[in-house]
């Protein structure tokens, strides 16, 4: 829960936020009104997870307030911030790349063109890479014969069949 604006009321209610100085500052606003908080310590193992949470929602808000070319770098100071609580002792922190970008997929032995994605249904690309890709292992020498080989066949003919299948749904 923020600090709400001045002249809002309070609303009775479960919060479960995280008590921050401001927050902590306007309950006690709030118990000389009147009112009563229940505040409780949060465990050793939930600490973690509600701490990051709460810093997750900040940077967040951060990096939208900034310029798209600023983002990665701002990222990456808070990177270098918390590189030396990571415990691994590597000398290279992980960074942001530029960009940002992701890594969306690794295909081995199919182009691109034999994918149809869907960039509104996350589900179909995921489910397509994996239908495509079994039985196939990178390590495995492929033979460069024609084109239509039998297995690229059993794939194409598998893509076809989840095309059509998610497509209908």
């Amino acid at each position: 829960m923020p600090h709400p604006p001045r002249g809002s009321r309070p609303a009775a209610g479960l919060y479960e936020s995280l008590l921050t100085d401001r927050l902590e500052q306007y309950v006690e606003t709030l118990s000389a009104q009147g009112w009563q908080a229940v505040r409780e310590e949060v465990g050793d193992h939930s600490a973690p997870h509600v701490l990051a949470r709460y810093v997750a929602d900040r940077v967040e808000q951060a990096l939208h307030r900034l310029e798209p070319e600023e983002r990665v770098a701002a990222a990456n100071r808070l990177l270098d911030l918390l590189d030396p609580l990571d415990g691994t002792g590597d000398d290279r922190p992980e960074r942001v790349a530029d960009g940002p970008r992701r890594l969306l997929a690794l295909v081995c032995g199919l182009s691109e063109k034999s994918l149809v994605v869907h960039p509104l249904r996350d589900r179909t690309t995921s489910a397509m890479l994996r239908a495509a890709s079994s039985g196939f292992s990178c390590s495995q020498k492929r033979r460069t014969t024609h084109p239509f080989s039998s297995r690229r066949r059993v794939v194409s003919r598998s893509l076809a069949r989840l095309r059509s299948t998610l497509l209908a749904q």
